[in-house]
């Protein structure tokens, strides 16, 4: 397979890590922010950013070009138990596209359609999410780019109440222990993940080492989106209120049917970018075609998520989810790392030994 007709510039990491950052999580996270450090959730925001910036920085340290994590785990584990934690990554991807199928449709069926069976929305999301993955990763790019135009600015479009905002809600600054700020940053988490897809898609970018600024620059982004809805909740609501609130960007957004149906073109690139991950990671460990891969991961998926909204409440199944990807970051990449810094120690000393 020729790279070069798959692979997109490296400025599109920008829009990846952006669009993958930006999703269902947006409408919820200020009242699991706000019920631990209250005014100060923009701080814990900013410190989230920033380690998840670091994360990213570790990731590529550990990848070469045209490497994905497949190739890591069979440089370090050895071929077998190499492909058995490539098999966890897969359902990793695939977990986190059935938990935003399963949170998008609550919303839907509680705020638009309240008598639709949440079956057949299910299955319309993974349906259309199967057309475009089965397109390839630069047809997902290219909806990805095309919806963040359309869908973020309904964000900043809206009929906010201003003559409500209270703005001496946010002082004073920094009433909360470090201890607080540090658990809430854990709590946000769940928002900045998605990135994670850069580990199986580095191959496709071109110059990919030197793509970095770019991803940095889209974490930059998405913590602007994050900072601007916290706080302009915090400015409508009361602590006490907005606790109790379980969407708080639509009870200010005001556009709840406009909004909620526009916002599945952004969850849409989302859920066929965690598919095309998991189909193209099982390709490489273990070198079935990808479309096979794909439709048994879409009904993997669907099942996943049927069972999800029947066996599971939206905080338990956010909990996991943010538990999962909080240890595989935060403890996985850096074990990575240690690793890759040895390794690339090793060789260096071995090109030393063949020069003299």
């Amino acid at each position: 397979m020729n790279m070069k007709n798959h692979q997109v510039s490296s400025f599109f990491v920008l829009f990846l890590v952006f669009f993958m950052q930006i999703g269902v999580g947006i409408f919820t996270f200020q009242k699991s922010i706000a019920e631990i450090v209250g005014n100060d959730g923009w701080i814990a925001i900013l410190f989230s950013a920033a380690s998840i910036m670091v994360i990213i920085r570790l990731i590529y340290y550990i990848l070469d070009e045209r490497m994905t994590i497949a190739d890591i785990h069979t440089r370090f584990f050895g071929k077998y138990l190499g492909k058995v934690i490539d098999v966890f990554f897969i359902l990793y991807f695939c977990l986190f596209a059935s938990t935003i199928v399963v949170i998008y449709v609550d919303m839907v069926i509680i705020w638009v359609f309240p008598d639709m069976y949440h079956g057949i929305l299910i299955f319309i999301m993974l349906a259309l999410a199967l057309l475009f993955t089965r397109s390839g990763f630069r047809t997902i790019m290219g909806l990805s780019v095309l919806t963040i135009f359309m869908t973020v600015p309904l964000l900043l479009y809206s009929n906010y109440p201003q003559g409500l905002l209270q703005m001496h809600n946010l002082t004073p600054i920094w009433n909360h222990s470090i201890r607080d700020i540090v658990v809430a940053s854990r709590e946000m988490t769940f928002q900045f993940l998605g990135f994670e897809v850069l580990l199986v898609a580095f191959p496709f970018i071109r110059n990919a080492k030197q793509s970095l600024k770019w991803a940095q620059v889209g974490v930059i982004l998405s913590t602007c989106v994050y900072l601007f809805t916290y706080i302009l909740a915090y400015l409508v609501f009361t602590e006490n209120h907005l606790i109790n609130i379980i969407w708080p960007t639509l009870s200010v957004w005001r556009m709840e049917y406009l909004g909620i149906s526009i916002w599945l073109l952004i969850l849409l690139p989302n859920i066929c970018m965690y598919l095309w991950a998991a189909s193209y990671l099982g390709k490489r460990a273990v070198g079935w075609k990808q479309k096979h891969w794909l439709i048994g991961l879409v009904i993997l998926v669907l099942t996943s998520a049927l069972l999800e909204r029947r066996y599971f409440s939206l905080d338990e199944v956010q909990h996991i989810i943010n538990t999962l990807g909080f240890y595989t970051l935060y403890l996985y990449v850096p074990f990575l790392t240690v690793l890759t810094f040895i390794f690339k120690k090793r060789m260096k000393r071995h090109e030393k030994k063949k020069r003299t």
